[in-house]
């Protein structure tokens, strides 16, 4: 006979009459996997004999991946700012370029940062952004 579903072995460690809260990595019936927060919650008849379980499971992994979005939000800006403030410590310009694109790798997690000059044009197929359009 197939194992009755219920209570984690974490719930079980605590007493009945408590309620087992958790935020963590689940797994749908399709394989995905989602941020959930799950509420394990006692239900008792009037006489306070306990019956079984509710579970509520709510997806989060909107929430999480804004929070997660804002905290590499805040890390960018962070170096940003160092920068900049190297910047104006610093009279060497290619002192300046060179922790530029050190800083733009860290930031965007990419290897080839490159500093295009005058009419070079970026390598097919290269994202670029321009940072100064040409003078007029």
């Amino acid at each position: 006979m197939p194992a009755k579903a219920g209570p984690s072995a974490s719930s079980r460690s605590r007493p009945p009459s408590g309620r087992f809260e958790e935020d963590a990595w689940r797994v749908r019936k399709d394989g995905s996997r989602f941020w959930a927060s799950v509420v394990l919650t006692p239900v008792r008849n009037a006489e306070g004999t306990l019956l079984g379980f509710a579970k509520v499971t709510r997806d989060l992994t909107a929430r999480k991946r804004v929070a997660e979005e804002m905290v590499e939000r805040a890390r960018q800006q962070e170096a940003i700012s160092e920068l900049g403030l190297f910047a104006l410590r610093t009279p060497e310009l290619a002192s300046v370029m060179e922790r530029a694109v050190r800083t733009v790798q860290e930031i965007l997690h990419v290897e080839d940062v490159r500093v295009l000059r005058g009419d070079d044009k970026p390598p097919p197929g290269a994202r670029s952004v321009p940072i100064h359009g040409p003078s007029a």
